[in-house]
């Protein structure tokens, strides 16, 4: 994958309110690859530049750099599609953290009753665990197996596609529908 995409997509979706300025972060390997690259930690997004990649190998060395604290979700999502080429974003789109909710939680996966047309696998939400921990790594690629996209209640989600861009297609998707569903105050 072209490094200059990724740090594009990291200021388009700080640029697009679907992140603040440090969070979120995008990790991908290509099929047959031993390790994968990632975004790193504590970069201001619209700072990024293709040299702040961190490669991490096969023993979790991570080169050139600091890896998102948050790696190990990303690590085990990639392990359990390891034949794939895979690309993994982590975000926090406000409608759609707003639509699951801050004090009673509801399914992500409820907008598809509200809209049928919506044809994106929505896995079951990730309950509020910390950010960086082992649990929250298990929880994550445990609950987006299978999945295109699953929320992180009061945090963010993490999508995964075969493709950059479809992985950010479906965070929009989803982003869009929460919108209207929040509008109506469903």
């Amino acid at each position: 994958m072209d490094k200059v995409l990724v740090v594009d997509m990291l200021k388009y979706l700080h640029e697009n309110k679907l992140n603040s300025i440090f969070d979120g972060n995008i990790s991908w390997k290509k099929r047959n690859d031993k390790g994968f690259n990632i975004t790193p930690s504590s970069v201001r997004k619209c700072d990024l530049t293709i040299d702040d990649i961190v490669y991490v190998d096969e023993n979790m060395v991570q080169h050139n750099g600091v890896a998102s604290r948050e790696m190990m979700f990303h690590k085990m999502i990639i392990e359990d599609r390891y034949n794939d080429d895979i690309h993994i974003v982590h975000c926090h789109p406000p409608n759609t953290v707003a639509y699951v909710g801050l004090n009673q939680y509801k399914e992500l996966e409820t907008l598809k009753e509200l809209f049928p047309e919506l044809n994106i696998k929505i896995g079951p939400n990730v309950p509020f665990l910390s950010a960086g921990s082992s649990e929250l790594a298990k929880s994550v690629a445990q609950n987006v197996r299978n999945c295109d996209i699953v929320v992180l209640e009061n945090h963010g989600v993490v999508a995964v596609g075969t493709s950059l861009v479809k992985a950010v297609d479906i965070i929009e998707t989803v982003e869009f529908y929460a919108h209207i569903a929040n509008i109506a105050k469903h």
